[in-house]
Parts: structure tokens; sequence; C-alpha cells
């Protein structure tokens, strides 16, 4: 019997787990789940953010000795502008070199956050070596916003795009931030233009919204477990601003090619809120599984549901900062011949952070999370010596992208750590399409872990034809995980790989995978030695 409970738990972990590192994103554990995935990923922005205009002609000039500075009309300390005046201090200076000096001073402020700014140098006779500039620091006089015609009114543009009229004079980080919030609406696609004003620095806004308002994706990977289906399926159909603008419906359907070994259905539906850019999702879904057992009549199900609340920190075109706080619920059923072996019920409270900083040739993102178990709500385990419902553990995930002209270079990494005995379903999980690339989804999991990847491309110009943006690839990854609980049915276990393939754009937005996969370090004997494996991946988006 006890034989008998730790194979049902085994699976139990197996098929949550698996779903969990399904292809593009999380099946039993959705998605927006703090610990699994990023909170957000911030807009590429197409709209330059500041516009210095130097008019640095005084006319004709003769020599004179430069003395000092003198900056009127603007809001930045002087010292600054005197630095940037030094050099021409005590030197005999000409038309030319004015026109130098007053480049300086918009250097200042290029470096500074006003948005919005115009130097004049201003005919004067430069009475004892004094020069004196003008700036005239602009800001948003005006908005001007359109409905789109059958759609739900630009109420949240429009409060994006009037906050900007508060601000006098505009800053860039204040800029950034509300046309950020723009183009992070579901299916946003804003055409904004800063248009000249009717007095001096005034400026007008001119905002075109454009919504995309259904999107799709379909994945299919050959990374799925063997008990559940090695090649499995992902449909997903998305709506934005159904209701009001804003707000995005999402369904997802997955299933592998042998469509009796699981089923799931999710439905998400996300909301900004606010005009600080703050979003709301609730999402529910099930799965039911039917592992291929020799035999064995195993069905299973999962239900899920969570809240997830995601405010932006800090939003800008290169430095993000998102929190995130959520509350998420499990109920998972797994019964032999029809009768039910395991019952287990999570209710966890999530607090996190996600950074993400982009260059023109590099990008980052860093995720934290602290996941809380709660003893409340129905939260129960199917054994309380295996697993708790009061846990604590902490999660990160970190990844890092260079791109060159022709290469490009992909590193990451992820860890948890617990002092617990966690439920299948908060495990750490190595095997899949990012750590364990040889192995199938979850093929080891663990209260504890860690694992790390590094990939390295050469990449087809995005201007070449054909396959325009295609490349190869090697990578190598390892991953670990340890049980709290010397007790534990699964074992401290370690994976390793490494690899190559290719990424082939053989249509606008659709990426064909092949990949070659062969596990270095599998030191578990009861799998054996792996020979190498071949994976055949599609994804695209429309």
């Amino acid at each position: 019997m006890q034989r008998l409970i730790g194979l049902l738990t085994l699976l139990l972990g197996l098929f949550v787990c698996a779903a969990a590192q399904a292809q593009s994103g999380s099946m039993i554990i959705d998605r927006s789940r703090p610990d699994r995935a990023p909170a957000a990923t911030a807009a590429v922005p197409s709209t330059a953010v500041a516009a210095g205009n130097v008019r640095g002609d005084p006319g004709a000039v003769d020599a004179f000795v430069f003395q000092r500075l003198e900056v009127a009309g603007s809001s930045l300390p002087q010292a600054p502008f005197a630095d940037a005046a030094k050099p021409y201090v005590g030197r005999k200076v000409s038309r030319a070199d004015l026109i130098k000096l007053s480049d300086a001073v918009g250097g200042v402020y290029a470096r500074s956050d006003i948005a919005l700014y115009t130097i004049l140098v201003p005919q004067q006779t430069f009475a004892n070596g004094v020069v004196r500039v003008r700036v005239v620091e602009g800001y948003v006089a005006a908005v001007d916003l359109k409905d789109q015609p059958g759609r739900p009114p630009s109420d949240l543009s429009r409060l994006y795009a009037e906050a900007l009229q508060a601000q006098q004079p505009l800053l860039k980080s204040t800029l950034e931030r509300q046309l950020g919030l723009m183009r992070d609406i579901p299916g946003a696609q804003p055409d904004v233009q800063i248009l000249q004003g009717d007095k001096p620095g005034a400026v007008r806004l001119a905002v075109t919204p454009k919504t995309r308002r259904f999107e799709g994706t379909l994945a299919v990977n050959s990374r799925g477990a063997s008990m559940l289906g090695s090649t499995q399926v992902e449909l997903g159909g998305h709506v934005n601003s159904l209701f009001r603008e804003g707000d995005r419906t999402d369904i997802t359907f997955a299933f592998p090619t042998e469509l009796e070994r699981f089923q799931y259905v999710g439905v998400g539906h996300s909301q900004r809120v606010g005009k600080y850019g703050t979003s709301i999702a609730a999402n529910v879904g099930y799965l039911r599984t039917k592992p291929d057992l020799n035999g064995f009549d195993l069905k299973g199900t999962a239900k899920t549901a969570g809240l997830t609340v995601v405010h932006p920190v800090l939003r800008s075109n290169q430095k993000n900062l998102y929190a995130t706080a959520g509350l998420d619920g499990l109920n998972s059923d797994n019964a032999l011949f029809g009768r039910q072996i395991s019952q287990e019920r999570t209710r966890t409270f999530r607090v996190g952070a996600t950074y993400t900083s982009q260059t023109a040739t590099t990008v980052a993102t860093a995720n934290a999370t602290l996941s809380k178990g709660l003893d409340a709500l129905g939260a129960r385990m199917a054994d309380p010596t295996q697993s708790q419902a009061d846990f604590t553990k902490v999660s990160g995930q970190f990844t890092r992208a260079i791109y060159g002209k022709r290469y490009a270079l992909r590193l990451a990494t992820a860890g948890q750590y617990t002092g617990d005995r966690l439920p299948a379903s908060e495990k750490f999980a190595v095997g899949g399409a990012q750590f364990g690339r040889a192995f199938a989804s979850a093929v080891i999991s663990g209260d504890s872990g860690y694992a790390a990847s590094a990939e390295f491309a050469l990449r087809r110009p995005a201007t070449a034809k054909p396959l325009a943006g295609s490349e190869a690839y090697v990578f190598a990854d390892y991953g670990q995980v340890t049980q709290t609980s010397k007790r534990s049915p699964f074992r401290d276990d370690e994976v390793a790989s490494v690899g190559g393939g290719v990424r082939l754009a053989v249509i606008p937005k659709a990426i064909v995978e092949l990949e070659a996969a062969k596990a270095v370090n599998d030191v578990s004997s009861r799998r054996g030695n792996r020979p190498l494996k071949l994976m055949v991946n599609f994804r695209s988006a429309f």
C-alpha cells in the first residue's frame, strides 16, 4: 500500500510540474503566477521622449574675453552650466565659440530629466565678458485624442495622456512613464505625436489610439513527459478591450496528440484600473489527466483559481520595476480504480517584484517572489508528513541576452529555497524548454533547487531574405534539486545537457525549431543512459 501511495504522489508531482513547465507557459499553474514568470514585459518605445532645440546663433560678434555664463529661465541648478562653461573662461571667444557654448548648455539639458526645451542665445553686448542664454522649458498644454470607431471609449488612454498636463516643465521620466502606460494597454499600438503649441514652450500631444482587437497563439512541442504525451499542443485566444479599454480576456486550450492523456482549459481576464497603471487579473483553470501507466487506470483532475495585482513602480524606456501581489488556490484529486487516493488543496499568498533593463544591445530581467502557504480556506495535504499547507519559499529568476550584429548570447538562471516540505505544485522543477532540454518537462523536482543555462546563436540579419531573423545555436544547461524531508519518495537529483539546433523564421511571426540534445549528467539510475534526443517545436502568433 505504501508503494502504491508513493506511486500516486510521484504521478501527482509529475503531472502538476509537467503542466507548469509546458511549452509557452504554465497550464495547471497559471502563467501569471508571480513565482513562475515575470510580471510583465515592457513595450518597446517608438516615440522620442525628449525634444531639444538649440538656437545658438547670436548674430555678428566681435571677439571678446569670456568671463561668465548666465542662464535665464532654467529650473536646473546653475552649477552644471558653470561646469560646461569652464573651458571658455578667460579665453577670447568668437561667434563659433558661442555656438559651441550654447551646444554645451544643450548637453546639460540632454543629460537632465527635462523633456522639452529650447535654448536661445539672443543678441547682446557681452559687456564684462558675460554671456546670457535664455531657456524655454516645455510643457503639454493640450491633449488631442480621438475614440476609435467601433471600440469602447479611449478613457484609459485619455487618463494617461492628460496626466502629462499637470507638470510644468514636463519631465522625461513622466513622459516616458505615461507613454509607456499607453503602450502597455493590451493590443495597443498608439500613434503619438508632439506638436508645437501657440505659446512659448507649449506643445500639443496628438494621440491616435489603435488597438488590435483579436490575437492568437499556437505552440506545438515535443518536450512532454511520455506518460502525458510527448507531443503537446497549446492554443491561445485573446480579446482586447472587450468591455472597456484596457481589459484583456484570454482562453487557453492544451492537449497532447494522444488526446486522452490530458486536457486543459484556462480562462483569464485582466483590467487596468486608475491612472497609475495598476492592473488586476483573475484566472481559472481545469486539468484532467489519464497518464500511460502500463495497465493502471489512474485518472486525475486539478482546478486552479487566482487573483493577481501588478503595479508599475518604475516605467521607462530602458528600466522598469513591477510589484506584484496575489492569492491563488489549487484543488487536485488523484483517483485509482474509481477510489480517491490523494487530495491536495493549496492556498497561497505571494508578493514579488520584477525588474527589466534594456539597451540597444542587451536585455535583462530579474524576478523574485516570496510565497506563503495558508493553512486556511480549505487547504489540506494528502499526507502531512510529506507536504505542509503553511509553507514558505523564496524563488527567483534572472535572464540576460546580449545581441551583436550577427550573434546572440543568452544566459539564464533560476532557483528556489525553502526549509519546508512543499506540495507538488510548489516544487522547483527541472526539465523542458529552458533547463534540462535533453529531458522531458519536469523530469526532476524538489523543494529547493537551482538551474542555469547558456546559449550562443549565430543570427541571420532581419533584412536578409529568405529566412530573415533565423538562427543556429548551441547550448548547455544544468539543474539540481533537493528534498527537505529525507522521508520523501523523491530523491535529490541533478541533470545536465548540451545540444544545438536551428530556429527558422519560415513565415512572419512563426518559428520552427529543430533541436538535438544530449544528456551529459543523469545520475538517476532509474532513468538509465539516455540517447540523443531530437525535437521539433513550432510557435506562432497571429
